[in-house]
């Protein structure tokens, strides 16, 4: 994952954080294996400082391929 406005050829040393900022959110990047990935499975577990803890689940089945770039939008709600 990646900022949309960041072009791959850009990077030139490895981020030592894998977040940024975009407007109201943080876009958090991260390199997965080439892989299929079934509807429902678990894909982003995030826990806060509050002690609450959200998991995104696969919306429909993925299939990652090598050299290839997506993009999941996962909002937070910020009132619970």
């Amino acid at each position: 994952l990646r900022a949309p406005d960041e072009p791959l050829h850009r990077r030139r040393q490895p981020r030592r954080d894998n977040r940024h900022h975009a407007g109201s959110g943080t876009i958090y990047e991260a390199l997965v294996a080439p892989q299929s990935v079934a509807q429902g499975t678990a894909f982003v577990t995030i826990s806060t400082t509050g002690g609450k803890t959200y998991v995104y689940r696969m919306q429909r089945d993925a299939k990652w391929d090598a050299g290839s770039e997506y993009a999941y939008n996962i909002t937070i709600p910020t009132s619970q």
